[in-house]
């Protein structure tokens, strides 16, 4: 716009040159542009329609002023014009004065209050063991819910997925007993926090089944929010067993930096680096399992925890028993 004034000025349509040099201060920042104030300056009361400056006569007057050349001294624009990338990027880098970081949660974040624009970068740190359990879900709703991420925007980590294994939990009592009757006590949807990297004290971990994809989220800026959900797994079994439970564990990519990852370390994949969060534990109503054969399971999450439950031989998900609560003896 501030280059088409200058050339609707040379022929003499002051008007229209007016026009467009306030389409330049509407788009400038804080509507202001020293050129194009300038250049009003110099065109306010003249007419909309006045004589084309001649290309000779500019000339003259130029050399009379000692400009050396009948042309305006090139604006900032055109000067702009004629740098490399990697000048304009040096530019850029050198007049940038400060990175501002906010370090909050994400439903005390409003657009010009505490942000004073829409940010280019989104670190989501409340991740915990179980992965939903301090409401990563809900945080990146929300932010997607109030408009707060652009769809340029990088949001790290940019995704997640959730893998689990339906194992053998044997209490470990020290003494040659059968303790089978005893893993109907053990069941209770409530997580519990494992290492399979560590000794299990008074307890042994059997995995039955091959590691499997439950879940797998997206949380860049331009995907839908995440829903509750609940899909039909099943697993191939590479044991011979009772499943009584399933671990669980998450891994999440962040870009050229690589991928995070709370497995045990025989799953972990190559190149990841490992959290030492530990990894989850539910504990499921005991079911035997035979080597190459199949385990259906049902998995759910509400947005802040994920559920497994077993699976009825016609496909509903089966009945959940009372947990035993209290103190057996």
């Amino acid at each position: 716009h501030y280059r088409a004034a200058q050339a609707l000025q040379a022929l003499g349509r002051n008007g229209e040159a007016r026009n467009s040099l306030a389409e330049v201060l509407s788009r400038s920042r804080a509507n202001k542009n020293a050129d194009a104030e300038r250049m009003l300056a110099e065109l306010e009361g003249l007419p909309a329609r006045g004589p084309a400056v001649p290309r000779s006569a500019g000339a003259a007057a130029g050399k009379a002023s000692g400009c050396g050349g009948g042309h305006r001294p090139p604006a900032r624009e055109d000067r702009a014009q004629r740098l490399t990338v990697q000048e304009v990027n040096a530019a850029l880098e050198s007049r940038c004065s400060k990175v501002r970081a906010i370090h909050k949660p994400v439903d005390q974040l409003r657009l010009h209050h505490e942000l004073a624009h829409k940010p280019d970068l989104v670190v989501l740190t409340n991740f915990d063991w179980t992965l939903l359990g301090d409401g990563l879900i809900r945080s990146v709703n929300n932010l997607k819910a109030e408009e707060l991420l652009r769809p340029q925007a990088t949001v790290l980590p940019a995704a997640a997925r959730v893998w689990m294994m339906a194992v053998q939990v044997l209490p470990d009592t020290g003494v040659p007993i059968d303790s089978t009757p005893v893993e109907r006590l053990l069941w209770a949807p409530t997580l519990r926090k494992v290492d399979l990297d560590s000794p299990h004290f008074r307890r042994t971990i059997r995995p039955l089944t091959a590691p499997t994809v439950a879940f797998a989220f997206d949380f860049r800026a331009g995907s839908p929010p995440i829903k509750p959900e609940r899909v039909a797994l099943d697993l191939p079994v590479v044991e011979d067993g009772r499943a009584n439970g399933v671990v669980f564990w998450f891994e999440m990519p962040l870009g050229a930096a690589g991928l995070i990852s709370n497995a045990p370390m025989a799953a972990m994949p190559a190149g990841a680096r490992h959290l030492s969060l530990g990894q989850a534990l539910q504990y499921l109503q005991p079911v035997p399992v035979s080597a190459g054969a199949q385990l259906p399971l049902h998995a759910s999450h509400n947005r802040t925890r994920i559920l497994f439950s077993m699976v009825e031989p016609d496909g509903r998900p089966a009945p959940l028993a009372h947990p035993r609560r209290g103190l057996v003896l």
